[in-house]
């Protein structure tokens, strides 16, 4: 697959995996195992659904396709999808996304809804722990290099 330009620190692309698990929606669920057989992937959380043009249609977790009888066509399976986490959108946009709509590796599409790839379960994590550490780091630094910030803190309403 190509590679993305990561030069964007901050923002998703940098945190991005591209070798994900497709298929369209008219699939059966024994043809998109048959595919999937022997692959390799980043992340394997969920199988997207893309449309011809390769723009999202939908998800379906892995944990309802392993449950599904071979002859289920991917469409009765998906959770309807056609928004994904833009490329360009900051970390905490895409923490923020991902939680609203409890997904464990959100998709990643382009401006025309494109699917990229997906924000992988180690990333969220990572983006929560830098997040966070950067919401201290400021605290911190108001308490220790403002006075007055140190006092509007602990001053009572």
């Amino acid at each position: 697959m190509s590679t993305i330009a990561r030069e964007t620190t901050g923002q998703v692309a940098s945190h991005l995996v591209e070798r994900i698990a497709t298929a369209v929606g008219s699939d059966s669920v024994a043809s998109a195992f048959e595919r999937l057989r022997g692959a390799s992937f980043d992340c394997l959380q969920y199988l997207y659904i893309l449309d011809p043009a390769g723009r999202l249609s939908g998800v379906v977790p892995f944990t309802r396709l392993m449950a599904a009888s071979g002859g289920a066509r991917l469409a009765e399976l998906m959770d309807a999808m056609h928004e994904g986490i833009a490329v360009d959108l900051d970390q905490e946009g895409a923490l923020s996304w991902a939680r609203h709509r409890r997904m464990s590796a959100p998709p990643v599409v382009d401006a025309d809804g494109r699917l990229l790839g997906c924000l992988p379960p180690e990333a969220l994590i990572e983006i929560g722990r830098t997040e966070h550490a950067e919401d201290i780091s400021r605290l911190a630094c108001i308490l220790h290099h403002n006075n007055q910030g140190a006092a509007a803190l602990e001053t009572p309403p």
